[in-house]
């Protein structure tokens, strides 16, 4: 075996490997690392198993063209061995020398490609945004189809946005499956305000925003170390605590307290309303006294 096929079987191995951690090679049989206390529950540990067989299988695929080069005799080559790059400290250029390294294409040709990803990571969040207002329009502006029938073509829609952003994350799409799973976030709210709006006595913008506000929140819960019973109950007590800030004029509470309490709209917007963001931030400013101390 050579050294490079020798390297290959070692960088494959290490690769596949399930038994060992990736970040400092103690041996694990659990979800966590007892050494370094890597965790391989969430979603980062997912995508590096995903990175590291896409490696594993283009490092074979490698070895196997390696193994398909042709083969010259060098005395009737007539020309020198040329000597290792890293013996060298660098990587010699191409020299038109057979042997010689091969560096990857670069210039006009690289430009090209990105200003080719560049339009269509823009032509896909426009034609998101003009999806998203359109359903926008469908939920609000079709009065000649009954209330319960919108609700649940968006709620179905919303659904179908849904699998295919999770079949678009699988095939490693990743900027295509945020968008569509925007979208479905989008149908999601659309829905949850229909829903909403059913039910005797609710607030449905209120009610939506917050599901909207936790369904954009929920993802970013391992990433914000909030991912346990502790941390969650935090998120949702947080979401709650922004949903009352800033009681306006276009809130029904508004007017209720108001004619309660006998204020007048300039006196209600001084107690209610700026009242209300002091009750907000106060309640935030308490999770995150919480979040810090326990």
């Amino acid at each position: 075996m050579t050294a490079s096929a020798a390297w290959a079987a070692m960088a494959l191995d290490r690769l596949r490997d399930v038994g060992h951690c990736p970040v400092c090679d103690t041996a694990v049989a659990g979800p966590t690392c007892p050494a370094c206390g890597a965790d391989f529950r969430g979603q980062e540990a997912q995508e590096l198993w995903s990175a590291s067989q896409r490696a594993a299988a283009a490092l074979a695929r490698r070895e196997q063209l390696v193994a398909a080069l042709p083969r010259v005799r060098i005395a009737e080559a007539g020309v020198p061995v040329p000597a290792r790059a890293d013996a060298a400290g660098g990587i010699p250029p191409v020299t038109g020398i057979p042997g010689a390294p091969i560096l990857p294409p670069s210039g006009p040709r690289g430009a090209a490609s990105d200003r080719s990803t560049s339009l269509q990571s823009l032509l896909s969040l426009a034609g998101a945004g003009l999806f998203g207002t359109a359903a926008i329009v469908f939920s609000f502006f079709t009065p000649d189809l009954a209330a319960a029938a919108r609700t649940a073509i968006v709620g179905a829609t919303g659904a179908l946005f849904v699998a295919g952003a999770v079949l678009l994350a699988r095939r490693g799409l990743r900027f295509s499956a945020e968008t569509v799973a925007a979208l479905a976030l989008v149908f999601a709210g659309l829905a949850a305000q229909g829903v909403v709006a059913a039910v005797a006595g609710a607030d449905p913008w209120l009610l939506s925003a917050v599901l909207t506000a936790s369904g954009m929140v929920e993802p970013m819960l391992p990433a914000l170390g909030l991912d346990s019973t502790m941390g969650r109950t935090l998120a949702a007590a947080a979401v709650s605590a922004g949903s009352m800030a800033i009681c306006h004029v276009n809130d029904p509470f508004f007017w209720i307290a108001a004619s309660m309490a006998r204020l007048s709209p300039g006196r209600a917007l001084y107690v209610i309303s700026l009242g209300s963001v002091v009750m907000a931030v106060g309640a935030l400013v308490v999770l995150a006294a919480i979040r810090q101390f326990l």
